[in-house]
């Protein structure tokens, strides 16, 4: 009788030690995980927030004579850039569209493409872009999405959630990003000053 006490305890101290223990290594990797998206939030927003501000104003010719270099809305970002955040782009100014994707469980996704304005199709057809070439830089996001500011000559500020090629001249003064991993986590906003300005 005393033997299987002494067993039923042993066992109960085993389950609390092991459940104990699985919580633990469940933290641990949950943490491990936490890190390792935050680092990459990091690294995707200086590259985009680089890539911005090194916006260039030269135009592009599209279809029906019209210019480009610089459009977005909430969803959307489309510019030219001198810098490259996609590998093998080394040289020369780049065509950059950014994606902001909404999947069925209503969490966003930032995905880009970018190509080399030497090996654009020109002139450039309504910013033709196929599905299969975007990168995907961040997934399962609570909420993604963009700003435009536009300073008058009063030095009166104002944000814009449209940037259109057809209303717009030049470049924004600068754009916002902003990022927010969940409801519960607060919302991060990146600022990327654009200083370079179009001619008329």
């Amino acid at each position: 009788m005393e033997l299987m006490i002494s067993l039923s305890i042993i066992g109960i101290i085993l389950v609390i030690v092991f459940g104990a223990f699985r919580i633990g290594v469940r933290a641990w990797e949950h943490g491990e995980a936490d890190i390792s998206d935050h680092q990459r939030q990091r690294i995707v927003l200086e590259r985009l927030q680089r890539q911005l501000v090194s916006a260039s104003p030269e135009k592009i010719e599209m279809t029906g004579g019209k210019k480009f270099f610089f459009q977005g809305d909430l969803n959307e970002l489309m510019f030219i850039s001198d810098v490259s955040l996609i590998t093998g782009n080394k040289a020369g100014q780049v065509f950059v569209k950014y994606v902001v994707e909404t999947d069925d469980n209503g969490l966003a996704a930032l995905k880009i493409y970018e190509r080399n304005v030497l090996f654009l199709n020109t002139p450039l057809k309504d910013f033709d872009t196929p599905d299969d070439a975007f990168y995907e830089l961040l997934a399962g996001m609570d909420h993604i999405s963009f700003r435009f500011l536009k300073v008058s000559e009063d030095r009166g500020f104002n944000w814009l959630h449209n940037w259109d090629i057809n209303e717009d001249r030049g470049l924004p003064d600068a754009v916002q990003v902003s990022l927010q991993l969940s409801e519960n986590q607060p919302r991060k906003h990146v600022l990327a000053r654009i200083i370079q300005k179009a001619e008329d």
